[in-house]
């Protein structure tokens, strides 16, 4: 047997609370809005929220990690786009300035990995990534457990 979930809320839209029990009436002001079961887990997995100005339940789109590990990124990329280290290593031996090259093979070689570094820009454009993708990539990446 599934539970009816609803959302009540007051006449701004503003949640006041989330169940599967709702008063009858509802106190003056309050109405209830029916939710999915998947949307109700979703608010409760911190996934989704309430929204008052359209009274929906819309996606969190989490942040995105200012660094990840070095493990995590270079496991991105090989189980997402089949990318081995080496290729890594290969496009930084392409920079032509020999400062920045250096640079960036000791930032490669690090224990992170910033998701503003200059070199992520230019590998992730190699790849054909947007920048939301690149976002995306760092997202996933950054949920990799050893």
């Amino acid at each position: 047997m599934s539970l009816s979930w609803y959302m009540v809320h007051d006449a701004s839209g503003n949640a006041v609370s989330m169940g599967t029990v709702v008063a009858n009436p509802l106190p003056n002001g309050l109405s209830a809005t029916a939710l999915t079961t998947e949307e109700a887990e979703a608010i409760m997995a911190g996934e989704s929220r309430w929204d008052a100005a359209t009274l929906a339940v819309v996606s969190v789109t989490p942040p995105v990690p200012e660094f990840v590990t070095r493990w995590q990124i270079r496991t991105k990329l090989w189980r997402s786009f089949s990318v081995p280290p080496e290729s890594v290593a290969a496009f930084i031996d392409s920079i032509q300035d020999e400062g920045q090259r250096v640079q960036a093979r000791i930032d490669w070689d690090g224990p992170i990995c910033r998701r503003d570094h200059p070199m992520v820009e230019g590998f992730a454009a190699m790849l054909g990534l947007t920048a939301s993708q690149t976002d995306q990539v760092f997202r996933e990446a950054n949920d990799l457990e050893t």
